[in-house]
């Protein structure tokens, strides 16, 4: 019997260097996950605005320094975030009737014909911007140049409350 174990003995070897390093990679993992070391990355410039809940409008502002989005929800609720979310750190806002009704006005034209931009400053930081158009989860999405964001979004998300400096 200990003949028969001294001779399978070496077979199981690998298998248990395997699980070994199962193990330590799984302990790892969630002791990053669990203490922040891995991150979620940021979305690159032109990836896909994804919407939830209410919103029906955002902007990204990709800059490389805080990059940040600013989400209207269909009641006027602005919300900014940084870019990836970090719910701790979203500040919020209401925007005003007037605003509220001169954004709902370019959404609508935007939704009926789709602009179409070209940058006289192709090395300045462009934005993302999505709208849903219709109650579904669709995104209509646009890169507007920086010298082309429309007022109204420029008032926004020059009004739309600042983060504080990370720590």
């Amino acid at each position: 019997m200990s003949d028969r174990w001294n001779d399978n003995r070496n077979n199981y070897i690998p298998i248990l260097i395997v699980i070994a390093f199962v193990l330590l990679g799984s302990g790892w993992l969630g002791w990053q996950i669990t203490h922040g070391g891995i991150s979620v990355e940021t979305a690159p410039a032109g990836s896909p605005i994804y919407m939830r809940g209410c919103d029906i409008i955002k902007l990204r502002v990709n800059n490389a320094r805080s990059p940040q989005e600013i989400s209207v929800c269909n009641d006027g609720t602005v919300a900014r975030s940084d870019n990836p979310p970090d719910p701790a750190r979203w500040t919020y806002a209401q925007l005003s009737t007037e605003e509220y009704q001169n954004l709902m006005i370019l959404r609508d034209q935007w939704c009926t014909q789709a602009p179409i931009f070209q940058s006289d400053k192709p090395d300045k930081i462009d934005y993302d911007f999505g709208v849903r158009c219709t109650d579904s989860h669709d995104v209509t999405q646009f890169r507007i140049p920086v010298n082309k964001l429309p007022s109204i979004l420029a008032r926004i998300e020059h009004e739309a409350p600042s983060l504080s400096p990370r720590r």
